[in-house]
């Protein structure tokens, strides 16, 4: 997931920080307030200092909570919160977020609700536009419409919401976080349930959506189907599913596609306007995750391990909050998503659970048929269906209200504004129920409440590993997968036949899952969930394996592990891709270099132990290798489908919002060429279709692509090797999310990559991978750890707002402290304690 970062926000705030030292401080800029003001040593940026600041001693009261509650914070500010009852709790992580998140709260939800126009005016009409299209805030209101009143994980929300409304009647305007003194906001609208729900749904949405049918489709139109067949297999070579084996079924169908002139504008239209509102996951982008558990017959213990690391986008603040609960039914510490009430990722006295995500193919596009003379009348299975207009009315700072109307068909909205009219349907559109999941699964005692908690769990479809202190280990990839009547789903389909309508969804039980396996671990990196013969479709767009292939060598020849050998493999660095490769690849290089950076860089390539570490060389001439080598392979075939190309050969950004574009073009998987590479040097891909004359081989392309490789590298860094450290060049960022570059924190250098289980991206700078990493020691609980690169508060002048950063890049962790009642913490490591009562009104 890419962190959340308004464009309309960034680009505001970025030209803030560079005009600020040369205007005059009294003139205000545009919907910024007048600077003077802000450098007020009252009121002003100043006073950001005790945004979330907390005393060492505080005892308040609110008529919100019933009993006491005891919040202890230790040395990392994260809290403990000894409640009598789970709704009493709930309230207290609502004011604990509020008073430490509450900027990030307010726009998390207003990006997912389409109201950032409140925030800052006309420029972010069009952005609201389309997420009101897409329909989250729509589809939090038929899940709140389908909620039992009685439901407890919706006394939790209505709980939750009533500690933020606590904390936000009682701060005063010029207390508000920095992010609003920069916006010149004096007030936060009340929070609600539905709040909780839409940010749930935004959440799905960011880890669900894909425009890959969008590419496939013109890919189809420009390549032909067969050829889009053989790069883009649904089955790869060197897989390894999730659930390894299931009984026999038939093969898959293939899709057919839509015939008009106008479906490229359709498809740039929509592509245009989801990156405009920053909701574009560019063609192979990744949002890989680990997590794995190993049973008591591979550790020292006798009792599983698991271990969990979310790659996500890093962001300050953190995407996370991590906190621990106490009451009477439950005892649960992990993170939590600031604007909802439970843990996400954690554990409890007798089991824990981390996730990843599926990657299946959740989502649609259709064109349908419109009416030529009724413009709200669309074909669809055989006769004339009305469409659905909603008026959405989108409020705007300093401007006029604006009318937008949203127009739903059976497939869902209408996204297109421009060519052919295309809907998109997606399984987090309606009503579902995370919630209700999460907080079963926060109070689950055992493996079959567990289970039945994840029946609930249907959207992100998420790979969820289990262990439990009886001994059992698992994995469920839980979610809500469509079954469609015939087709694939991976492109446009024609709407109005109702022929590629989905007709249901997979039932829980056939699900892929896994229980106590004898091979004494589970895992999950992103890859096929399931086995060739699985009798349902799940996708296509799994991760790379490399990840996979590397945590599987470890835990396959894992005895007697601990915890610090689940922490050392989230931070191992080993690249299984350029262990598979580079054996083929640098023989046939060696000997064809005379000069002495050529010869250096063979040394280092050879005695190279495929760890991508900071102070490795080989790290940065094999990324550098490697992509030279890759895109040779394919621009050839992209050329001569009619996509433009630059004298450098970077494909030009002719296509705007496809995001085509030099560093990140929609190539295909990398197993496949991994399998060319490696068992077919006579592929004819390897051939430039673009000489005729000439018949280039695998080993042409390896040879040139070396030499390419090292003029590239000579040009950015010089002909000294020790220069071309890949710590020297590959650097952490964390990016405020507004990306205001005083508020933004990074810089060290980072080891890992893409193929390597502590997953970064791997050009210059890592803005995303293990967003919290945790291991969890089910043999003696109080034994388990995490970190993320952030902090506890959003403050950037307080003391939790980075100070996770360094443990996290040494790969350190701090103790999940795990005690049952106040008195058990250490009072060595407590930082303030805060006691909340009933305020009686007397």
């Amino acid at each position: 997931m890419a962190a959340m970062r308004p464009p309309l926000i960034k680009t505001i705030l970025s030209l803030f920080f560079t005009i600020v030292l040369v205007v005059v401080l009294a003139i205000p800029l545009g919907p910024l307030p007048a600077l003077g003001p802000l450098l007020s040593p009252v009121g002003g940026l100043w006073s950001a200092a005790r945004d979330g600041s907390f005393r060492a001693e505080e005892h308040v009261g609110f008529v919100g909570v019933a009993g006491t509650v005891e919040i202890v914070r230790d040395q990392y500010g994260v809290p403990h919160i000894f409640a009598q009852s789970d709704t009493d709790a709930a309230f207290a992580l609502g004011w604990l977020h509020a008073r430490e998140r509450l900027a990030q709260m307010d726009l998390q939800r207003r990006s997912a609700a389409g109201t950032l126009s409140e925030l800052v005016g006309p420029a972010a009409v069009e952005d609201d536009q389309f997420m009101r299209d897409i329909g989250l805030r729509r589809g939090a209101q038929a899940t709140f419409a389908a909620m039992d009143e009685n439901d407890p994980a919706l006394a939790a929300m209505y709980a939750y919401a009533a500690g933020v409304n606590a904390y936000l009647e009682k701060i005063a305007p010029n207390s508000l976080p920095l992010e609003y003194k920069l916006l010149g906001v004096r007030s936060v609208a009340e929070w609600t349930v539905l709040d909780e729900l839409t940010f749930a749904k935004f959440m799905a949405w960011d880890l669900s959506s894909s425009f890959d049918d969008l590419y496939i489709t013109t890919l189809t139109e420009k390549m032909g189907a067969q050829k889009v067949a053989e790069l883009f297999p649904f089955d790869r070579p060197y897989e390894s599913p999730i659930a390894p084996v299931w009984p026999p079924n038939e093969n898959v169908t293939s899709v057919g596609l839509p015939s008009s002139n106008q479906l490229q504008s359709a498809m740039a239209d929509v592509l245009a306007r989801a990156a405009s509102a920053g909701q574009l996951r560019h063609p192979g982008d990744w949002r890989g995750s680990n997590n794995w558990a190993v049973s008591g017959a591979r550790t020292a213990s006798g009792k599983p391990i698991l271990a969990s690391d979310p790659h996500l986008g890093y962001q300050l603040p953190s995407l996370w909050y991590a906190a621990h609960v106490v009451t009477p039914n439950q005892n649960v510490y992990g993170v939590t998503l600031v604007g909802l009430p439970f843990v996400v990722i954690g554990h409890t006295r007798n089991l824990a659970w981390g996730l990843t995500n599926t990657q299946a193919d959740v989502m649609d596009f259709f064109t349908e048929k419109i009416n030529p003379e009724a413009e709200n009348e669309y074909w669809h299975d055989g006769k004339w269906e009305s469409v659905q207009a909603v008026d959405e009315v989108i409020h705007v700072r300093g401007g006029a209200d604006v009318h937008h109307e949203v127009k739903i068909t059976a497939h869902g909205p209408i996204l297109t504004q421009k060519g052919l009219t295309v809907a998109m349907q997606w399984t987090g559109s309606g009503a579902t129920f995370e919630a209700r999941a999460l907080y079963n699964v926060n109070h689950a005692e055992d493996y079959t409440a567990f289970v039945a908690a994840l029946r609930d769990f249907q959207v992100p479809a998420q790979n969820w590993a289990y262990a439990d202190t009886a001994g059992n280990i698992a994995i469920w990839s839980a979610g809500k997968y469509p079954i469609r009547k015939s087709g694939d789903g991976r492109a446009i389909a024609d709407g109005s036949t109702g022929e590629r309508d989905w007709t249901g969804f997979i039932p829980f039980e056939d699900v892929p899952h896994v229980l106590n396996p004898e091979s004494g671990y589970i895992l999950s990196a992103n890859q096929r969930p399931a086995p060739r013969n699985y009798p349902y479709f799940l996708g296509w767009q799994w991760d790379p394996s490399y990840r996979a292939r590397r945590i599987e060598q470890a835990l396959a020849a894992g005895k007697g592990l601990r915890v610090a050998d689940m922490q050392a493999l989230q931070f191992d660095v080993k690249d299984t891709l350029a262990e598979s490769l580079l054996p083929v690849m640098l023989p046939i290089v060696s000997g064809k270099t005379t000069d002495a950076t050529g010869s250096a860089a063979l040394a280092e390539l050879s005695k190279w132990d495929y760890g991508m570490s900071v102070d490795s060389s080989a790290a940065t001439i094999w990324v550098r290798w490697l992509d030279i080598f890759r895109r040779t392979t394919w621009a050839d075939e992209w050329k001569a489908a009619g996509f433009a190309f630059n004298d450098k050969g970077d494909e030009l950004k002719d296509w705007g919002a496809w995001g085509f574009n030099g560093d990140n073009e929609y190539q295909p998987p990398l197993e496949l060429w991994e399998w060319m590479v490696r068992e077919k040097p006579d592929a004819p891909y390897f051939d430039d279709v673009s000489t005729p004359g000439k018949a280039e081989t695998r080993d042409d392309l390896i040879r040139a692509s070396f030499a390419e490789a090292l003029q590239s590298l000579t040009d950015d860094y010089g002909q000294d090797i020790a220069g071309w450290r890949w710590g020297d060049h590959h650097k952490l960022e964390v990016n405020h999310l507004l990306d205001v570059g005083v508020l933004n924190r990074g810089g060290q250098p980072i080891p890992g990559d893409g193929n390597s289980p502590n997953g970064q991206s791997s050009g210059p700078t890592s803005g995303g991978g293990p967003s919290w990493r945790m291991v969890v020691d089910l043999g003696d609980i109080a034994n388990s750890f995490g970190v993320y690169p952030g902090g506890q508060s959003g403050s950037p002048l307080g003391a939790h707002y980075d100070d996770m950063i360094g443990l996290w890049v040494e790969g350190k962790y701090i103790p999940m402290v795990f005690p049952s009642k106040p008195e058990d913490i250490d009072a060595s490591i407590i930082e303030s304690g805060i006691i909340i009562e009933h305020d009686r009104g007397e």
